[in-house]
């Protein structure tokens, strides 16, 4: 009886063998933007001028002023700053006011790719409220319709009353823009 079982164990061992395991299902790769070598060390300059003027001024007034060369080049570049900015926008152990500056910047790139980064600033109690509000500004900026229905996630889950009314006037804003 033993021989049996054990024929029986070799033949489903030897069976098995025979059928390939099922496959894992990868998740489609998100695209990246192609930014050549030029370009990429032209993004980070900016940024480190951008940094050192956040870490010396005063207030968000002088960054934004003194910081209008800078911007303006990025926002020329468009899509392709975007992944830098976002990164920037996550550190936080960067400057809060160069965050927010480069938070404010995403708004006026239009990237469909910012909306769940910045969804995740606004959803974010631990982070501060400046940015959290710059995240929505930014959002609002972009005028892309298809934040409404993370927005209205966003709303439920924040807990500050005064940020969960300026999503409900940023959705009705979008909402109109349909």
């Amino acid at each position: 009886m033993k021989k049996l079982y054990i024929y029986f164990i070799i033949i489903i061992l030897f069976l098995s063998s025979c059928y390939p395991a099922p496959k894992k299902r990868v998740p489609v790769p998100v695209p990246e933007y192609y930014v050549d070598e030029k370009t990429e060390k032209a993004i980070k300059k900016d940024l480190t001028e951008v940094e050192k003027i956040c870490q010396n001024s005063e207030s968000l007034d002088v960054v934004g002023k003194s910081t209008m060369t800078q911007s303006a080049r990025l926002i020329d570049l468009g899509k392709v700053a975007s992944p830098v900015l976002v990164s920037v926008v996550q550190d936080k152990t960067k400057n809060w006011k160069f965050r927010y500056w480069a938070c404010d910047l995403l708004g006026y790139i239009k990237d469909e790719k910012n909306i769940l980064p910045l969804i995740a600033v606004i959803e974010d109690s631990a982070e501060e409220e400046k940015i959290r509000f710059c995240a929505l500004g930014a959002i609002s900026e972009m005028a892309n319709p298809e934040a409404v229905e993370y927005l209205e996630i966003a709303g439920e889950i924040v807990e500050n009353g005064t940020l969960r009314e300026e999503i409900t006037n940023v959705i009705i804003r979008l909402g109109i823009t349909e």
